[in-house]
């Protein structure tokens, strides 16, 4: 059995390969010659994606058929990884046909893995490259923020399907704190540090994505650090280049795309954006179209005018509704950005008679070149009142695979309907208490999480389903991970690699 040890570099295997490809014919000389058929290898057998956890064994056996024969004796083989866009020379694997090895100290990150045969009395050179994932416990999958007896754990379920109960204490020997509000994948598609990020009633502290130690406190991303506060959400947009926190009602600002190679550049938020009143923890910025937020105090929309958060431009409400002057306490709100580029805004909405609403619309922005005047703006596209479990209901969630589906939970049941007539289009039923948590995952869209308990908020109460939802907005389920962590409360998908 050979070990992988992706750290350590083999030149000569970089060399061997780069120069048998580049082998080329010469031009004719005087003479006469008898020349042999080549004998071209088909290799099969190996796929085109592997994903393998660490300190586990990727076993590769390949099936080898030549064009005129093949005959194992007459080739040397051989294994090599390389990582994508690094510097780093590639690592031998092994000389043997067969793979077998087992993964060791190799960090997590995305490798192409190679397999090339040579043949030892023309020199010819047929390979085959494929795509070689290494996952360790925690750098790639989902985090399960939950209440357990009042304190705040969080489980993880790796890309393999490991399942660590309570990873921060696990790793940091530790608890957290008491009262768990969020987690976040802070710096998520940008190339600066990115830091699982945990918020209590008691602190926020920031965590390391690959192996989940704590790395600092959350004030020490501040130019100005202070008491960090009720950190209530963090929020990106599609191409990651800003990142807003929400802490205490205040949001605050930082560029999190670093435009530099420089490793291990940790951007820093600063002061907080002015606004009229406090903004509402959602996330309105799921595209690329600058932040909105909603103020609770004044019971409008608001944008991130650079250096403070203003009023939406004017003259774009209708009957529906006004973004300017929505005047409604907002329940739940988030955006959606469709395929065709179109950023679907969804919020449910009460009034001061206690009703509830589904409001719905569009986010637009313009820019005048000649002038530089700029607009920011919601187009209204309907308002409906509802009722029912959907009134009573706080969980909601949406997807860009079909922004005109809304789906709410109410007790042990997922309800879907339509966002413009509001037929119920389907319903769906987990097993496991009470749905406390719900929301689709940020990059398949398609994939739903859903955590139910049975309130007790005590030790293995709670239950994670992942859920598929079709294109005609029907749920069904993909698998399920029972009693693995307390009362839900949120969810976190961790996709990063080891830079």
């Amino acid at each position: 059995m050979k070990t992988i040890n992706i750290i350590q570099s083999t030149v000569c295997s970089l060399f061997a390969f780069t120069m048998l490809l580049s082998i080329s014919s010469c031009a004719s000389d005087e003479g006469n010659y008898d020349y042999q058929e080549v004998n071209q290898l088909t290799i099969s057998g190996i796929q085109d994606k592997y994903e393998v956890e660490q300190f586990s064994d990727l076993t590769i056996t390949p099936t080898i058929t030549g064009s005129v024969a093949f005959d194992e004796s007459d080739y040397s083989f051989l294994w090599f990884i390389y990582k994508y866009n690094s510097k780093e020379m590639p690592d031998t694997v092994s000389h043997e046909k067969n793979l077998n090895a087992t993964i060791a100290k190799s960090p997590s990150s995305d490798y192409a893995l190679v397999f090339q045969a040579t043949n030892n009395v023309t020199g010819r050179v047929d390979y085959k490259k494929v795509a070689l994932t290494v996952v360790n416990t925690y750098s790639k999958g989902l985090a399960i923020l939950s209440d357990v007896e009042g304190m705040a754990q969080v489980a993880f379920i790796n890309s393999l399907d490991h399942v660590t109960e309570n990873a921060f204490e696990a790793v940091n020997e530790r608890p957290l704190g008491r009262g768990p509000i969020g987690i976040w994948l802070a710096g998520r598609n940008s190339n600066s540090d990115q830091l699982i990020v945990i918020s209590t009633e008691d602190s926020v502290v920031c965590c390391n994505n690959i192996d989940f130690s704590y790395t600092m406190n959350f004030q020490d991303l501040f130019f100005f650090p202070s008491s960090p506060g009720r950190l209530e959400n963090i929020i990106h947009g599609q191409y990651a280049f800003d990142e807003y926190a929400i802490v205490d009602g205040k949001a605050f600002k930082r560029d999190i795309y670093v435009w530099s190679d420089v490793p291990s550049t940790l951007p820093k938020f600063s002061t907080h954006l002015s606004a009229p009143g406090k903004v509402a923890p959602f996330n309105f910025f799921r595209d690329n179209i600058t932040g909105y937020f909603y103020d609770i105090d004044n019971k409008c929309f608001l944008y991130d005018a650079y250096s403070n958060l203003d009023v939406l431009s004017s003259g774009y409400g209708n009957a529906y509704w006004d973004a300017c002057d929505v005047g409604m306490d907002i329940v739940w709100g988030d955006v959606a950005l469709s395929d065709d580029g179109q950023s679907h805004l969804r919020a449910i909405m009460k009034d001061d008679s206690g009703k509830s609403y589904l409001l719905w619309g569009v986010k637009g922005s313009d820019f005048d070149m000649e002038t530089y005047d700029s607009w920011n703006f919601i187009v209204p596209g309907g308002k409906r009142e509802i009722s029912g479990d959907m009134a009573r209901a706080t969980i909601f969630a949406i997807s860009s695979m079909d922004p005109n589906y809304i789906y709410y939970a109410y007790g042990n049941k997922i309800t879907c309907v339509s966002v413009i007539t509001g037929n119920v289009i389907s319903e769906y039923t987990v097993d496991g208490g009470s749905i406390d948590c719900m929301e689709f995952d940020v990059s398949d869209t398609s994939k739903m999480y859903v955590g139910a308990s049975n309130g007790s908020k005590s030790a293995n109460s709670g239950s994670v389903y992942v859920l598929r939802m079709s294109t005609n907005g029907q749920l069904s389920l993909e698998k399920s991970y029972k009693n693995i962590c307390g009362k839900i409360v949120d969810f976190e998908t961790n996709t990063s690699e080891e830079e």
